[in-house]
């Protein structure tokens, strides 16, 4: 079913700064699940749980990652997806998407990210033996930790499309201060390769805010962890089976249409 968009913004072009911004679309009320999304040439779909729209943006010059990492991102598309506006649904997760062409990552340190990946799509090792998984947002996601947090991935998997080959998993990161309680944040991760091996897509979905708190009063770091761990295997909740499918729906749903 065809879904109707609003244009927000106006077409802008900001060369000063090397970003075009697209027109901020969301959708209108209608019963369709899916709100397309579409902007340089690439494509996909958002699952309306997961958002009612988005903005987009190409960045022709590198810039700060905007948590402060001690890294800069290559230029890039970049779509940012709107959080969804029925409130009375309860928490619903953000997400963005990153998409770079392989040859703009070569003078960049994500280029070993890059690389990584394409060695883990050609060999296919079972992704939760290894040590550390790519990512280019803002780097590697390691089972090494500083002081302060803990890390870890869980629930990796290959996920392959026509357009795309690559790579999901959930990052968590448990803060831990003093005795206080730890306070969890995780979100799932799309890391891809085009099948012509000229772009690399790098996609983020929020996690389920109900579900950081699940463990009030654990105090303990490695035993919260445990039960964090225990939440994304079996028996998994419905509402995280639900996240994850929703998520998988916008991962396995990017292409790329070259512009004339």
């Amino acid at each position: 079913m065809f879904v109707k968009q609003t244009h927000i913004l106006l077409f802008v072009v900001v060369l000063s700064l090397g970003v075009l911004i697209a027109p901020t679309l969301r959708a209108q009320d209608d019963d369709s699940s899916i709100v397309p999304a579409q902007f340089n040439g690439h494509t996909f779909d958002i699952p309306r749980s997961l958002a009612d729209g988005f903005s987009a943006f190409v960045i022709d010059e590198p810039s700060a990652y905007p948590d402060g990492a001690d890294s800069i991102q290559p230029p890039r598309t970049e779509f940012r997806l709107l959080p969804y506006t029925d409130t009375a649904s309860g928490a619903i997760p953000a997400a963005w998407v990153n998409i770079y062409t392989v040859s703009g990552l070569e003078s960049y340190p994500e280029y070993q990210q890059y690389k990584q990946l394409h060695d883990l799509l050609s060999n296919r090792p079972d992704l939760n033996t290894q040590e550390a998984l790519p990512t280019l947002y803002p780097n590697q996601i390691s089972a090494l930790s500083p002081d302060n947090y803990t890390g870890f991935f869980v629930n990796a998997a290959y996920l392959d499309s026509d357009a795309y080959n690559g790579i999901t998993f959930i990052y968590g990161r448990v803060i831990h201060l003093g005795n206080r309680q730890p306070i969890l944040f995780y979100r799932v991760y799309f890391e891809g390769i085009s099948t012509d091996s000229e772009r690399y897509v790098s996609a983020q979905v929020e996690g389920l805010q109900e579900f950081t708190e699940i463990l009030e009063g654990v105090t303990n770091v490695e035993d919260y962890i445990t039960q964090v761990k225990a939440m994304f295997h079996e028996p998994i909740d419905a509402d995280i089976i639900a996240w994850l499918g929703q998520a998988n729906v916008l991962f396995s749903s990017f292409d790329y249409v070259a512009q004339s």
